[in-house]
């Protein structure tokens, strides 16, 4: 796994995302939810325009944790409290605009095929990219979307994000 994978906070929502998009795809197929992934050829933010608005309001099941219903972030935590601040510094001012695309084309055409769940997985390489490629778990398809990151990252210089600590230590 790669720098951004090593924090704690950041395994902690990784592992949640590949438990919403096993666990929970159906959710995510649902016409109304499954086009807020369908860029339309627009740039998108991924913070602001999924992980700030995808929602389950519905009192029949255990969704989500959260008072406000977001599905994308797991619920705040003690052990954790800069974990939403920093993610939100990784989608807004580090993944590039291609990147944050290809993220959301990525989750579109994964959650398209009624086949497949998918898998988040994140590394170091000499480029930041994301990649989708078709893999197997327990001989089970699922779509591996793969984030790749350019080794540790440093804090963003806003005065946003200036009072967080280091995200790699």
């Amino acid at each position: 796994m790669g720098a951004l994978i090593m924090t704690k906070g950041t395994k902690r929502l990784a592992a949640h995302y590949n438990e919403e998009f096993d666990t929970w795809i159906d959710f995510y197929r649902v016409p109304a939810t499954l086009a807020k992934f369908n860029r339309g050829g627009a740039n998108i933010d991924i913070w602001r325009d999924l992980v700030q608005t995808i929602t389950d309001t519905s009192t029949t099941n255990d969704h989500t944790e959260r008072t406000d219903h977001l599905t994308l972030l797991p619920k705040n935590h003690k052990k954790h409290p800069n974990l939403h601040a920093r993610w939100k510094m990784f989608l807004q001012s580090l993944l590039s605009q291609g990147n944050q695309n290809k993220l959301a084309d990525a989750l579109f055409k994964a959650l398209t095929d009624p086949n497949v769940y998918i898998m988040f997985d994140v590394r170091v390489g000499a480029t930041q990219d994301v990649t989708l490629a078709a893999d197997t778990d327990d001989n089970q398809p699922i779509a591996r979307i793969t984030i790749v990151v350019q080794g540790p990252m440093a804090i963003a210089a806003t005065k946003e994000y200036a009072d967080l600590p280091s995200l790699d230590k």
